[in-house]
């Protein structure tokens, strides 16, 4: 069965701000803030990406073909930490656009990536058509909606967000040129390691 996931709408702060990246750096002058600006956006998604964690609160759609056939059968969805499920919809057998109501499944923040699974005495539902993205989920991953989030976060991240600033704005090349050519070095993998979400997709059947 065929399942992905897209953002819908990003964070709109960044968990650190220009001054706190040009002090990590020892940057004393603000010719290159709007370039620094650019690097903490950048950082933050690659952190992102490799750790499956969200800084500041961020929503999500995941689609599937179609709920699963064992109520059993959890739904886990991308990114960490889950902090709502804002719905879920699907598309009926008569065709139209249908939500399955939220007194009828459980979300389970705690687990990591979160899931959902029906409440107990439910199922998913059956009127639900089997097509390509027909079940869509609508979620808010992050540990807080503003900067002051920052203070939640595995301090790992944060360090792992600094790196990867002061390492690109001291390379802007893709390698280091001298007697040899070479990818340039960084103490990042071990930092996104720890936090990393481990991939706990189970193929609905």
């Amino acid at each position: 069965m065929g399942w992905h996931w897209k953002l819908k709408t990003d964070a709109t702060a960044e968990p650190i701000t220009t001054a706190q990246a040009k002090a990590h750096c020892n940057i004393t002058t603000s010719d290159d803030d709007t370039y620094i600006g650019i690097l903490i956006k950048a950082a933050r998604q690659k952190v992102e990406s490799d750790s499956g964690r969200a800084f500041i609160n961020q929503s999500w759609y995941m689609y599937l073909d179609r709920f699963p056939s064992s109520s059993n059968t959890p739904l886990y969805l991308p990114m960490s930490p889950m902090a709502t499920i804002t719905a879920i919809t699907y598309t009926d057998t008569d065709g139209d656009s249908a939500t399955w109501s939220s007194s009828y499944y459980d979300a389970d923040p705690y687990h990591e990536p979160g899931r959902v699974m029906p409440a107990y005495g439910y199922t998913y539902p059956a009127d639900a058509k089997d097509k390509p993205s027909c079940v869509r989920v609508e979620y808010v991953v992050g540990y807080g909606a503003n900067i002051g989030a920052a203070a939640l976060l595995p301090a790992t991240m944060t360090q792992a967000l600094y790196l990867l600033i002061s390492h690109w704005y001291e390379n802007r090349e893709p390698v280091i040129v001298g007697t040899i050519v070479a990818n340039t070095p960084i103490a990042y993998e071990s930092l996104i390691n720890s936090v990393k979400v481990g991939w706990l997709f189970e193929e609905p059947v």
